[in-house]
């Protein structure tokens, strides 16, 4: 969790706020081609093709100025988008971890130690800002601690637990379609219509995914109560 949010903040630092989040939203690609193999998850079209829209939705929101012909590839700013790409991968083996652990931890365990890790870690840096500031901001800290941190970790590790990790980490886009109705009701920043049909593209993969899943579950409870009868005979 600290490697992928140090990683994080390195591609935001040299780079900029799009590419980051373009760059760690692509965890999804490396989830759907690992769980086949991790988790025994099957790779069906429609999960593909939401994939496939929603990542063009996260582009389309967050795409760079001048597109993919404004990204340069050299000297420090490869270094970011490398940092970016690394940020994406280790986004994808947290939600992979997540559906492992679940089968020996409840889920408040699963968010616990790794949060309590991580404050660990990084409480050698809690004071390297001045007292004034800390204090002038600590409103904001502890409601951004609260909301994001506290219930966002809760909601989302309860989601990638029961989900399929396909699943999960597709629905995980919506994040990007929340920040920009944020910045537009608290900010005032006005949406373009790219940014809009990205936002469409996303929550229409978000209903095709869920859906999907949603069409499995009558099949999954025939093909359990089939069993056990088959077993009481």
């Amino acid at each position: 969790m600290v490697t992928c949010m140090l990683l994080y903040f390195t591609c935001l630092k040299i780079t900029c706020v799009s590419i980051a989040i373009l760059l760690q939203y692509t965890a999804p690609i490396y989830v759907m081609l690992a769980s086949p193999f991790l988790l025994n998850e099957k790779i069906g079209k429609k999960s593909i093709a939401a994939l496939f829209i929603a990542i063009t939705g996260v582009f389309l929101i967050v795409r760079p100025e001048g597109g993919l012909s404004g990204i340069e590839f050299t000297g420090t700013y490869m270094l970011g988008m490398v940092a970016g790409l690394l940020s994406g991968v280790i986004f994808a083996a947290l939600i992979l971890n997540v559906k492992v652990l679940k089968t020996e931890y409840p889920e408040l365990a699963i968010i616990f130690w790794p949060m309590g890790i991580a404050l660990l870690l990084l409480s050698p840096f809690a004071f390297e800002v001045s007292q004034a500031v800390l204090y002038s901001n600590l409103k904001v800290l502890a409601a951004f601690g609260i909301v994001s941190i506290g219930f966002g970790e809760i909601f989302t590790v309860l989601g990638l637990a029961n989900l399929k990790a396909q699943t999960g980490s597709l629905l995980s886009l919506i994040e990007p379609v929340n920040g920009v109705f944020f910045d537009t009701a608290v900010l005032g920043v006005a949406l373009s219509s790219g940014t809009l049909t990205g936002c469409a593209l996303i929550m229409g993969s978000a209903v095709i995914i869920s859906l999907n899943d949603s069409a499995k579950i009558p099949e999954k409870i025939s093909e359990g109560i089939s069993r056990s009868l088959i077993k009481e005979l």
